[in-house]
């Protein structure tokens, strides 16, 4: 009987912990879904350009940019690398370049002086993604660019 009742409880404690876990695994998701849109681990102010990045062809990139860094996550490429300008320059430019590919831009946000995003939707609607600009190169004239690019 007492074995029964210890067995209980124990079901009891490992029901718990697993709904306690499955609760903190969406957070982990929003964390992780923020930290793509913010900072990337692949983030640089310097480098070589790197040959293919992995966006489609018609992606616009305004001059300036050097892409230094090139990942996949899943279907999504992941794009880091730097500008030389200012953000509220380098934002702008990106703006008119997605104008003139014909992207559609489906939310902004500029924060100045420090970041900007432009989130983005493929003319062809194949892929979405967001162009994010990040003053965290040591205020020299680069700032780091980050650039999210999926399959829909």
């Amino acid at each position: 009987m007492r074995n029964r009742h210890l067995l209980a409880i124990v079901a009891a404690l490992v029901a718990l912990a697993l709904a306690l876990a499955a609760c903190g695994g969406d957070e982990d998701k929003d964390k992780d879904a923020d930290a793509d849109a913010g900072s990337s681990p692949l983030a640089t102010c310097t480098g070589p350009a790197v040959a293919q990045t992995g966006l489609p062809a018609d992606f616009p990139v305004p001059s300036g940019v050097t892409f230094t860094k090139t990942a996949s996550a899943g279907p999504s490429t992941i794009v880091d690398g730097y500008a030389k300008g200012d953000v509220e320059s380098v934002y702008n430019a990106w703006k008119q370049a997605f104008d003139q590919a014909k992207y559609t831009l489906t939310s902004t946000d500029f924060e100045a002086p420090d970041d900007a995003e432009l989130n983005f939707a493929s003319a062809d609607g194949k892929t979405t993604g967001q162009a994010a600009m990040r003053n965290q190169c040591g205020g020299d004239g680069t700032i780091a660019v980050h650039v999210v690019d999926r399959p829909e």
